[in-house]
């Protein structure tokens, strides 16, 4: 399985270093249409989203990291904003399994 990322130049440009392949989003809605082209692969295993991105996605990201299929889709913080993915990660295993981490 492969993980992608979707984000600012800078981020996506970040992860190339280290071998993760990902697309340029310039706002919410060009995310949405990469996320939706990553859903759709069979091979690909995580997607990771810019935090700016997410917050922009607002309830449709939400439904992203509820989804119970793979890709599993997760935040992680970029230069803009402060991440909130380990926040969000713990409130879906809550809910999931009602494990409180």
């Amino acid at each position: 399985m492969k993980i992608r990322i979707v984000g600012d130049s800078f981020t996506v440009d970040t992860f190339r270093l280290i071998g993760v392949q990902g697309v340029v989003a310039e706002d919410g809605e060009a995310a949405k249409v990469r996320i939706e082209t990553y859903l759709s692969a069979d091979d690909v295993g995580i997607v990771l989203i810019s935090q700016t991105l997410a917050d922009q996605l607002g309830d449709t990201f939400e439904r992203y990291m509820e989804r119970r299929d793979l890709p599993l889709i997760l935040s992680l913080p970029d230069r803009v904003t402060r991440g909130k993915g380990a926040e969000q990660l713990a409130a879906l295993i809550e809910s999931s399994i009602g494990i409180r981490f």
